[in-house]
């Protein structure tokens, strides 16, 4: 197992086995989470579907505000959304962004009390 986990770092580091296409694609959905509201966001969507107004009220941020990075998310598919009578209702598409988010915290964060910010 361990060495099909460096063959695939390896290969993650040559950029002749990544398309241009692939490598735009991840930059812009990286670019597009990289902000706290937006990763608090998305960590409140990890158990499942939520409105806007419950959203604002675990965020404690103005619902504009909300709307405005809920529609960012949207656009790059990384949310959907599902309009109920007066409520619009948002899920995450794929939920690897979870590991994605779960490994940026664990390099950056965990140790951050005793690290040097970036």
């Amino acid at each position: 197992m361990m060495v099909v986990a460096m063959s695939n770092r390896n290969n993650c580091r040559s950029p002749m086995n990544i398309s241009a296409s692939m490598l735009d694609c991840t930059a812009r959905k990286m670019k597009v989470i990289a902000h706290p509201l937006r990763l608090k966001l998305l960590c409140s969507l990890s158990d499942g579907e939520l409105s806007v107004q419950d959203l604002v009220a675990l965020t404690d941020a103005s619902q504009s505000s909300i709307s405005q990075h809920l529609g960012q998310l949207r656009d790059k598919g990384i949310l959907q959304d599902n309009r109920v009578a007066n409520r619009v209702y948002y899920r995450v598409c794929d939920k690897k962004i979870f590991e994605v988010i779960g490994m940026l915290r664990d390099i950056y964060c965990i140790n951050s009390v005793t690290s040097p910010s970036l």
